[in-house]
C-alpha cells in the first residue's frame, strides 16, 4: 500500500485525463475515500435530472422538489452504488475479473467526478429558469429565444459531462477488473442481458405451462 508521501496524483484533477492511474492509486491507498460523498452527490443530480425530464414540477412546487432531491438523492445514490457494484462484481467474475465490490464502488464514484462537477450548473439554471426546469409548460422560456439558447448550452454541457463520465467509468472499471475498456463495457451490459434472458425464460415457461 502506498504511503501518502508516495501519492503523486491529485485525483480531482487527474481523473479527467488519467482515469486508470488515478483509480489504481485510489484503490491502493484507500478504496473507500470520498466514495459515499461522490455517489451521494451524484444521486442528488440524478434525482433532479429525473424530476426535470418527467415534469415533476407539475405536481410539486420548487422548494418541495429541491427538498426531496437533497433528502432522497444521497440515499438513492449510495444504494445504487452498492447494488450496481455487486452486480458488476458478479458479472465481472464471469468474464475473468477479480475486482472486489469496494473497488468497483470506487470506480463508480471517481468516474462520476465530471458529472458531479456539472451539477454546479444547477445553480445558474435554477436562478435563470426557476420552476420551468421542472414543468411541462414553459411560457417564459417560450417567449424568450435568448433563454432557450442558454438552456440548450447548459444541456449540451451537462450531456458532455455525462458522456465523459461514462468513458471514465469504463476505463476505471477496466482498471480494477484488469480489463480493456471494451471488455468493461461487456461487464456493464452482461447483467442486463442475463436478467432479460432470465425474465424471458420465466415468461416463456409460464406461457407454456398454461
Amino acid at each position: 500500500m502506498n504511503s501518502p508521501a508516495q501519492r503523486t496524483l491529485n485525483p480531482w484533477r487527474a481523473i479527467w485525463t488519467r482515469p486508470r492511474a488515478t483509480i489504481r492509486q485510489q484503490v491502493e491507498h484507500d478504496p473507500e475515500a470520498w466514495v459515499l460523498a461522490l455517489v451521494a452527490m451524484a444521486g442528488v443530480g440524478q434525482l433532479l435530472g429525473d424530476a426535470s425530464a418527467r415534469s415533476y414540477g407539475d405536481r410539486f412546487d420548487l422548494p418541495t422538489l429541491l427538498f426531496i432531491a437533497l433528502l432522497a438523492g444521497p440515499l438513492l445514490g449510495i444504494l445504487a452504488a452498492y447494488v450496481v457494484g455487486a452486480l458488476l462484481c458478479w458479472s465481472g467474475r464471469l468474464l475473468g475479473g477479480s475486482a472486489h465490490p469496494v473497488e468497483i464502488r470506487a470506480a463508480i464514484a471517481w468516474s462520476s467526478v465530471p458529472y458531479v462537477a456539472s451539477m454546479l450548473l444547477w445553480v445558474p439554471e435554477l436562478l435563470l429558469f426557476g420552476e420551468e426546469l421542472f414543468t411541462e409548460a414553459t411560457p417564459r422560456l417560450d417567449a424568450d429565444p435568448g433563454l432557450q439558447a442558454l438552456l440548450l448550452a447548459f444541456v449540451a454541457a451537462e450531456l458532455l459531462a455525462v458522456l465523459w463520465a461514462f468513458v471514465l467509468f469504463l476505463k476505471c472499471l477496466g482498471q480494477v477488473q484488469d480489463f480493456s475498456a471494451w471488455r468493461a463495457l461487456l461487464n456493464l451490459l452482461l447483467p442486463g442481458v442475463l436478467i432479460a434472458v432470465a425474465i424471458g425464460l420465466v415468461v416463456t415457461l409460464s406461457f407454456v405451462m398454461h
